[in-house]
């Protein structure tokens, strides 16, 4: 019973882990974006 129990935390915990890495290259590129976006719009003040 022990080793089913540490078998499916081990697949619930590796399951979100997969996803996460999917989503955080999907959330740098778009936080890279809106830096980029922060940046031109602090030029555009500044000038």
């Amino acid at each position: 019973m022990d080793d089913s129990d540490s078998d499916y935390v081990t697949a619930s915990i590796t399951g979100p882990i997969v996803l996460s890495e999917i989503e955080f290259k999907m959330a740098k590129d778009g936080f890279d974006w809106m830096i980029e976006e922060a940046f031109l719009d602090n030029n555009k003040v500044v000038d």
